[in-house]
């Protein structure tokens, strides 16, 4: 904005004096008419001269800001294409639970077994969650990807503990991409609980959804339950 308006005025100034200039430089022999039609004919070819260099100026800025907005739609897209159809697993002794990168939860807050799954904490297979993680550390390292999306998926880059826990349905769930479910099960580090993850995962999906709509004027169904 401040560059805009001292672009203006410069140009205002510019043309005040090429207009004013004429009458400086007056012979007496000028007429006042011949006078006024340098001072106009100055002007327009001032005008002319000024919008040219507006116009590149703006062209070099937004026109550089337009192609990087492009690359950057490009790669939300690419994150799309991997997340979409992504489902993890969560075993919490009474349900199996297929969590997609959709938010569908909140229709299940009534639920009492989907309640009861809420709090507990999540214990995964180190290997099996890694087979999950590192396509998406691929894009958390993609310095084309907007930092608002990699924000938030970089909530995702969680570690296991490879210490054994001695699990109970009572306080932790287990959460499955590949694994068998009788594999060994780690503890998160940092812990989290069904809630934050799943938190976590509405919040990327907001992210994805806002960029989408702040940068692209086509509404698209991204259907991202589907492979």
């Amino acid at each position: 904005m401040k560059q805009n308006s001292t672009l203006i005025l410069g140009s205002i100034f510019i043309c005040a004096i090429v207009f004013i200039l004429p009458f400086l430089i007056r012979s007496g022999s000028d007429s006042l008419n011949s006078v006024f039609a340098t001072a106009f004919t100055a002007l327009g070819a001032s005008a002319t001269l000024i919008t040219m260099i507006i116009a590149l100026s703006l062209y070099q800025k937004y026109g550089m800001d337009s192609k990087l907005i492009e690359q950057q739609t490009a790669k939300v897209f690419e994150l799309i294409d991997q997340i979409k159809g992504k489902s993890l697993t969560i075993h919490t002794g009474e349900i199996k639970y297929f969590l997609r990168f959709i938010n569908i939860e909140e229709d299940l807050k009534n639920d009492p077994v989907f309640n009861r799954m809420y709090p507990k904490k999540i214990a995964v297979n180190s290997d099996d969650y890694l087979l999950f993680l590192q396509p998406l550390r691929i894009f958390m390292n993609n310095y084309l990807l907007p930092s608002e999306i990699k924000s938030h998926l970089k909530l995702f880059d969680l570690y296991a503990v490879d210490e054994e826990i001695e699990f109970s349905y009572e306080n932790y769930v287990k959460m499955s991409y590949e694994h068998a479910i009788d594999d060994s099960f780690f503890v998160m580090f940092p812990a989290v609980t069904v809630e934050e993850f799943i938190d976590r995962k509405n919040m990327l999906m907001k992210s994805i959804e806002g960029w989408l709509s702040k940068h692209t004027s086509i509404k698209l169904d991204l259907e991202m339950a589907k492979p």
